[in-house]
C-alpha cells in the first residue's frame, strides 16, 4: 500500500500567504525523499484560511521542484469548470510533469463557490455526468463537438495532444455508499474521505455489486478497486500528550474562523453517514489501523497531516511529518495501483 499526503495553502496568524506557499514547497520536496508516492491539492475557492482556488497552477509549479512525486487534484471541483479548459490545463500539467497527473473529482462544491459559479445544487449530479464524459472525450485525445454560438457546431480536439490518451487516472470523491455506486456506474476509482474501514469496505461491497449488475468486466472492476484511496486525517506525536496538545491547538484556531458554507447535497445527509475523527497519538497505533484499510485492498491513503495543519507552526507541520515518513511509511510494502506512466 502507498501512502500520499493531501495539502494546500493555508494562511493563519503566524503563517502568511508568502510562508505557507515556501511550507508547501517544503512539504512536496521533502515527500519525495522522504518516500511518499503522491501530494495532493486541495481546490477552494474565497475560503478565509484555505483558498486554492487553482490547484492546476500550484501543481505546475510543485512539478517543477520534484521529479518522481504524483500530483493529484484532491479534489478538482469538475461542475466549476469549463471541460475543454479545465482539460487543456491537465493536460498540460500531465506533459509539464511527464505522466505524474492524477486527477480526483467532485460533484459538491460550497453553496458560494457554487452561487458565484453559476452551479445550481439540484442539477449537480446531470450536470458533473455530463462535463465528465466530455472531460472524457478530450482526454482520450478523441474530437470533442462543443455547440457554437456563431454557426455549426464545432468539433475540437486538444493541442497538444493527451500524453496518455484515455489512460489518466481518474477517481470520484465519494463519502457515502450511494456515491460509491455512482462511481461504479460511472466507472471511476474511489477517493474516499476520512471514513473508517468499516464504512469503507461497505463503499467497495457496493461498488462491486454495482459493477457486477452492469455486466462490467471483472478484471476492470478489480483494476479499479486496487486503486481506491482513502484520506485519512491524523495529529502525530512523539507522545499521545503531544498530538493532543496539536489537535487542541489546531482546533482552537479553527473554531476562530467564520465558518464555511455547507457542502451542497443532493439529499439530507444520511443517518448513517460515519466520519472517522482525526487519529491523534504516537504513530505506532496508527500503524495497526492503517492496516485495517490495506487488508480491504485500499491501494494508497493519503494522510491529511495535522488535518491540513491549520493553526499549527510550520516546525510542528514538519515535525509530523517527519514521524510519518519515519515511523508509518517503513510499516508498509509500498505497490502503486497505477502505473505510473
Amino acid at each position: 500500500m502507498e501512502f500520499g499526503l493531501i495539502s494546500g495553502v493555508f494562511t493563519y496568524p503566524g503563517l502568511d500567504q508568502a510562508e505557507a506557499i515556501e511550507l508547501l514547497r517544503w512539504e512536496a520536496q521533502f515527500a519525495e525523499r522522504a518516500g511518499f508516492a503522491t501530494l495532493w491539492v486541495l481546490e477552494r475557492h474565497f475560503g478565509p484560511a484555505r483558498s486554492t482556488g487553482a490547484p492546476s497552477v500550484i501543481l505546475a509549479h510543485l512539478a517543477a521542484l520534484t521529479q518522481r512525486l504524483g500530483l493529484g487534484f484532491g479534489v478538482a471541483l469538475l461542475n466549476l469548470h469549463h471541460p475543454l479548459r479545465f482539460a487543456e490545463e491537465v493536460v498540460w500539467l500531465d506533459h509539464l510533469s511527464e505522466g505524474r497527473v492524477r486527477l480526483g473529482l467532485s460533484a459538491s462544491a460550497s453553496l458560494e463557490e457554487a452561487a458565484v459559479f453559476g452551479v445550481h445544487p439540484a442539477t449537480r449530479w446531470e450536470r458533473f455526468t455530463q462535463q465528465l464524459a466530455l472531460l472524457r472525450q478530450a482526454l482520450a485525445g478523441e474530437p470533442v463537438v462543443w455547440p457554437s454560438l456563431v454557426g455549426e457546431p464545432l468539433p475540437v480536439t486538444l493541442v497538444p495532444p493527451p500524453l496518455r490518451p484515455g489512460a489518466l487516472p481518474l477517481w470520484l470523491a465519494a463519502s457515502t455508499v450511494a456515491a460509491a455506486e455512482k462511481a461504479a456506474h460511472l466507472g471511476l476509482a474511489l477517493l474516499v474521505g476520512n471514513r473508517p474501514p468499516e464504512v469503507v469496505a461497505q463503499q467497495l461491497a457496493a461498488f462491486r455489486a454495482v459493477r457486477a449488475q452492469l455486466g462490467a468486466p471483472a478484471e476492470e472492476t478489480e483494476r479499479l478497486l486496487r486503486a481506491t484511496v482513502a484520506n485519512r486525517r491524523v495529529y502525530l506525536g512523539r507522545t499521545v500528550a503531544a498530538a493532543r496538545q496539536h489537535r487542541e491547538r489546531a482546533e482552537q484556531a479553527m473554531a476562530r474562523l467564520q465558518p464555511r458554507p455547507a457542502r451542497v447535497q443532493a439529499a439530507p445527509q444520511p443517518p448513517q453517514l460515519v466520519f472517522a475523527p482525526p487519529y491523534c497519538g504516537e504513530p505506532g497505533p496508527l500503524v495497526e489501523e492503517l492496516r485495517a484499510y490495506q487488508q480491504l485492498g485500499v491501494g494508497q491513503v493519503i494522510l491529511g497531516i495535522g488535518a491540513g495543519g491549520y493553526g499549527l507552526p510550520r516546525e510542528v507541520r514538519q515535525e509530523m511529518l517527519a514521524l510519518a515518513a519515519e515511523a508509518v511509511l517503513p510499516a508498509f510494502e509500498a505497490s502503486s495501483p497505477w502505473d505510473r506512466r
